[in-house]
């Protein structure tokens, strides 16, 4: 009986899948296509190709289902092309900055590369034609459908490029500009990727300054550029150290070089060093002082003093105090020398002393 009923379902399907390979779908007539998928309202792409029988004919479809939807790409990347320049003029004579030529001269080799978002919400079509070994594969999009997610895309990045400045603007209230800066940066990026779906929608549907939120753009474009021009002064420190070795007052000195180092490094770190507290983000208040560490009375008569400092890192926009040290007979911060005088400058200009302090302020500032 199992093997009658086998019989039985092997006839039903044998007619079923030959009548399914014999059934040649609509769209792989040129007619119909032209009918239903006119070029108006829709992009198009069309591959027909020998199936290799060297591989699989899932891969071979695949192949020319990707085919279908590049050629699809190309035809939308071909009016991208005649569209970008006029787009990209009048946003930079609109914006008119250096930062604004950055942003409309970046995206354009993102645009052509880019078919991820040029061919967003595209469907694809494949079929195999056994008498004739050939492979069908038809790629088409709604015009009006693509241009809905391009504007869709525009307000979700605008909205965070809001956001972005929020940060921003809390980043600068608390005198953290080197986070606000990379902030900014951010922001620079998204304005790159809003110009290209603004290239990518007018090249779609045309231009149309309320769906590409023209006016709002160029807003987020001057205020990014103003930002960034204003975080580019860096964060201003006002650094003073004074001597505090009453048992060694000729050398008081030394609190100088210690001042002039430490502002060397901050510089290094990209940190603007101010005349005066009141302009600026940061002050760093030290204090120097030595103690001797031997006094040369062993076989080498080696003399030799600790470079001491302490300091106190203070916010001016919270007006707290966010660090503090303390480098006080460290065993890294000394050195020797035939007189007083050589050890205790010596010992001043270790990197060693230098290291510790900006270990001490620089997460500070930076954070």
């Amino acid at each position: 009986m199992s093997r009658r009923l086998l019989c039985i379902a092997l006839a039903l399907c044998i007619p079923v899948c030959t009548w399914a390979q014999s059934i040649v779908p609509d769209w792989t007539m040129d007619g119909y296509r032209e009918l239903n998928y006119p070029n108006e309202l829709y992009y198009t792409g069309f591959v027909i190709e020998r199936i290799s029988t060297d591989a699989s004919l899932a891969d071979e479809l695949k192949k020319i289902e990707d085919a279908a939807r590049n050629s699809m790409a190309e035809s939308i990347i071909v009016q991208i092309q005649s569209n970008a320049q006029l787009i990209t003029q009048r946003t930079s004579q609109q914006s008119g900055g250096h930062f604004s030529e950055q942003i409309v001269s970046s995206y354009k080799q993102q645009i052509s590369t880019s078919t991820d978002a040029i061919t967003a919400g595209v469907e694809v079509r494949s079929y195999y034609d056994p008498s004739s070994n050939m492979g069908y594969a038809f790629a088409f999009v709604e015009k009006e459908r693509l241009g809905e997610y391009y504007k869709n895309q525009i307000d979700l990045m605008l909205q965070r490029i809001v956001s972005i400045f929020e940060s921003v603007d809390e980043l600068v209230r608390v005198g953290k500009k080197i986070p606000a800066r990379e902030k900014c940066t951010e922001s620079m990026n998204v304005l790159k990727e809003i110009e290209q779906y603004r290239v990518l929608y007018s090249a779609v549907m045309g231009s149309n300054d309320a769906a590409l939120q023209t006016d709002r753009y160029m807003t987020m474009l001057r205020l990014t550029e103003q930002k960034m021009l204003m975080l580019e002064q860096s964060t201003r420190i006002y650094v003073t150290c004074t001597w505090d070795g009453k048992d060694y007052p000729e050398y008081d000195g030394q609190a100088v070089v210690v001042e002039d180092l430490v502002k060397q490094s901050l510089s290094q770190q990209e940190c603007s060093i101010v005349d005066h507290s009141d302009s600026a983000d940061f002050v760093l208040t030290m204090t120097a002082s030595t103690n001797q560490r031997s006094d040369g009375s062993d076989a080498y008569g080696i003399i030799s003093y600790y470079a001491n400092v302490r300091g106190v890192l203070k916010n001016c926009h919270t007006n707290k105090t966010v660090a503090s040290f303390v480098i006080l007979n460290d065993p890294h911060v000394y050195s020797a020398g035939k007189t007083d005088a050589v050890a205790i400058s010596k010992a001043f200009k270790l990197q060693s002393l230098q290291d510790e302090i900006m270990n001490a302020i620089m997460p500070k500032i930076k954070n």
